[in-house]
């Protein structure tokens, strides 16, 4: 009887388990400066992408798709050619490495 409670409490926290360890995967946004900017091109399908240098000192590489939200600090829209080198950025992302906002700081 011991075992089939004891199977029985095991099953029933393992869902929260599962849960956690997801919610602790979830990307955090990422503050940094702009290392590099390679523009893509649209014809051949090849698409914008940026590295970036977080407050770590870490390269992060992100992608930007077509729905990229790229604005200035006053909420301005921009273009991905407006991006430059050294440019704080304040970087929200999905986890699979393309940008879903960018908000340059300075």
């Amino acid at each position: 009887m011991k075992k089939i409670s004891l199977i029985v409490a095991l099953l029933m926290m393992a869902p929260s388990a599962g849960f956690a360890e997801t919610a602790m995967s979830v990307p955090q946004p990422i503050m940094g400066k702009i290392k590099s900017v390679e523009l893509g091109n649209p014809q051949t399908g090849i698409k914008s992408g940026l590295v970036v240098i977080d407050a770590s000192g870490k390269e992060i590489q992100l992608m930007l798709s077509q729905k990229t939200a790229i604005s200035d600090k006053t909420g301005k829209a921009l273009t991905p050619d407006k991006l430059a080198a050294g440019e704080k950025v304040d970087i929200k992302w999905a986890g699979n490495h393309v940008a879903s906002a960018i908000q340059i700081e300075d």
